[in-house]
C-alpha cells in the first residue's frame, strides 16, 4: 500500500501531507515523495518516534534546529508530537473554512435578491430611502441569522475543532513558557464584559456559552491586564467627535471592551513583569501589539508618555492635559517625543540609562510607552507573535516554530533591557 498524498493547501502551508500506516513504513516508498518538501504527520497506528526516523531518513522531514540544545530537544520531544494531534481544515484559495463557503455563499446570495426586490418595490422619495436604511440591516442580519440556522450542525463542527485547537495550542504554550522561566496565561484577563453579557442571555447558543466558559477557564493575571487597560495603550487611535462628557464615556466602554490574549507572566533578574498580545481592528486592516508591564521602584503623582516617531500617541480622557517634556539627550529627543503632567518626574524616568536603551530601539518600529503610579507600560508593534499553530485553520508549520521561539527571545531582550536599568523591588509582582 502507498502513502496517499495530500495537497498542502488542504492542511497548512508549506507541507506535503503523508497518511501512513505500519506496511508503508519502508523509506524505499517514501523516498520518491522527498520532492515534496515537508512532511506534517497524520499519525495512525504506529508511534511518533518510528514514523520521524522513517521521514526523516526519506527527506521528507527536516530536524527542527536550534541554537539552544535543550529547546531542541524540548520541540523534539513534546511540541511535535503535540502539533501531530491537530487535524488541519480544508481551505478554499482564498483563506476561508471550506465548510463555511455555502454558507456564506447561499447568506450573502439571499441577502442580494431580498435587498434589490426591497428597493425596487419602495417609492423613490425621502420616506423609500429611509426604508431602505432601515431594511438593511434587516435583511443582513436576517440572512445570516436564518443560514447560521440552517447549517448550524457545520458551524457546530467548526467551534468544536477550534476549541479543541485551542486547548493544543495552550499546551504548547504552557510547555514552552515552563522552558523560558515563565507562565503562560491563555487569556489574560478574561472574556470581555460583552461576550459575557451575551453568553448570560437566555437565548444565546449554546456553542457561544461553550467558548466563553472556556475562556473564563483558562484566564487569568487579571490585576496585570487592569494596569495595561489603566495605561489607554490598549484602546484603538481613533477620531471622536463629540462632547468630553461624551468622548469621556466612550474611552470609558473601550478601555474595558478590549480582548488580550497570550499572557505571560516572569521575573527577569529581580524585575517581575507581565505581558500580553493585543490586536487593535480598523475595518479590515489588523495591528499587532505587545503590551509589557513592569513596575517602578518610584510611585509617580502623574503620569508620563513617550511614543517614538512612528508610534502614536495612547488614547487619554479628553479632560487629561499633558505638558511637553525637554530633555538633555538630543539623540533621544530626535527619536522619541515625552508628555507628562510634571517635568521632575519625567526626567526621574528617563535618566540616562533608561534614555540609552530606548534610543537603540526606536528604529526597530513603532515604540511608546506610560508610566503612571508605580508602573511602566510599555508597547511594542509588530507582527502576529507565537502563531505557533491557528487555532481556526489548523495549519502549523516549521517557519511557525522557529518563529515562536524568536518571538519569545525578542519578548525577553526587550524586558531585560529595560528592566536592567530599574532597581524594582524584589518583593512587588504582577500575579494573576
Amino acid at each position: 500500500m502507498k502513502p496517499q498524498i495530500r495537497p498542502a493547501s488542504q492542511f497548512c502551508a508549506h507541507k506535503a501531507v503523508v497518511f501512513l500506516r505500519p506496511s508503508t513504513m519502508s523509506p524505499a516508498l517514501l523516498s520518491p515523495l522527498a520532492t515534496n518538501g515537508r512532511a506534517h504527520i497524520y499519525l495512525r497506528a504506529f508511534s511518533y518516534r518510528a514514523a520521524r526516523k522513517v521521514l526523516e531518513s526519506a527527506c521528507l522531514m527536516t530536524p527542527y534546529k536550534s541554537q539552544n540544545p535543550v529547546l531542541t530537544a524540548l520541540v523534539e520531544a513534546k511540541v511535535l508530537p503535540i502539533l501531530s494531534k491537530v487535524e488541519p481544515e480544508k481551505m478554499t484559495k482564498n483563506g476561508m473554512p471550506k465548510q463555511l463557503r455555502l454558507p456564506l455563499f447561499l447568506g450573502f446570495g439571499t441577502f442580494i435578491v431580498l435587498f434589490w426586490m426591497a428597493t425596487s418595490a419602495l417609492p423613490n422619495n425621502g420616506w423609500g430611502e429611509a426604508l431602505t436604511f432601515i431594511i438593511f440591516p434587516i435583511l443582513f442580519f436576517g440572512s445570516s441569522l436564518a443560514y447560521g440556522y440552517v447549517f448550524r450542525e457545520r458551524l457546530a463542527q467548526l467551534f468544536a475543532k477550534g476549541q479543541r485547537n485551542f486547548l493544543l495550542r495552550t499546551d504548547i504554550m504552557m510547555t514552552l513558557s515552563r522552558a523560558f522561566g515563565l507562565d503562560y496565561i491563555a487569556v489574560p484577563g478574561g472574556p470581555s464584559p460583552s461576550l459575557k453579557k451575551f453568553a448570560a442571555w437566555r437565548k444565546c447558543p449554546q456553542t457561544i456559552k461553550d467558548i466563553c466558559a472556556l475562556m473564563e477557564t483558562h484566564s487569568g493575571l487579571g490585576p496585570a491586564s487592569d494596569i495595561i487597560r489603566a495605561s489607554g495603550l490598549a484602546i484603538p487611535n481613533a477620531v471622536f467627535i463629540g462632547s468630553d462628557e461624551t468622548k469621556e464615556r466612550y474611552f470609558e466602554r473601550e478601555l474595558d471592551e478590549q480582548q488580550f490574549e497570550d499572557g505571560f507572566k516572569g521575573v527577569r533578574g529581580n524585575i517581575p513583569f507581565a505581558a500580553v498580545e493585543w490586536t487593535e481592528t480598523h475595518d479590515e486592516s489588523k495591528t499587532y501589539h505587545l503590551l509589557v508591564a513592569l513596575t517602578l521602584p518610584t510611585r509617580l503623582t502623574g503620569r508620563v508618555e513617550f511614543k517614538n516617531k512612528a508610534a502614536q500617541w495612547p488614547m487619554t480622557p479628553p479632560h487629561r492635559k499633558h505638558d511637553k517634556v525637554k530633555l538633555l539627550s538630543s539623540d533621544f529627543a530626535k527619536a522619541y517625543k515625552v508628555r507628562a503632567d510634571d517635568q521632575m518626574e519625567a526626567r526621574l524616568i528617563f535618566d540616562p540609562a533608561v534614555i540609552e536603551r530606548l534610543t537603540a530601539y526606536a528604529a526597530q518600529g513603532p515604540v511608546r510607552g506610560v508610566a503612571f503610579e508605580n508602573n511602566l507600560v510599555l508597547d511594542l508593534v509588530g507582527d502576529n507573535r507565537f502563531n505557533i499553530l491557528d487555532i481556526m485553520t489548523g495549519s502549523w508549520s516549521q517557519d511557525s516554530i522557529d518563529k515562536t521561539l524568536s518571538d519569545f527571545d525578542d519578548m525577553l531582550g526587550f524586558v531585560d533591557a529595560i528592566a536592567a536599568v530599574f532597581s524594582v523591588k524584589k518583593d512587588r509582582r504582577l500575579s494573576a
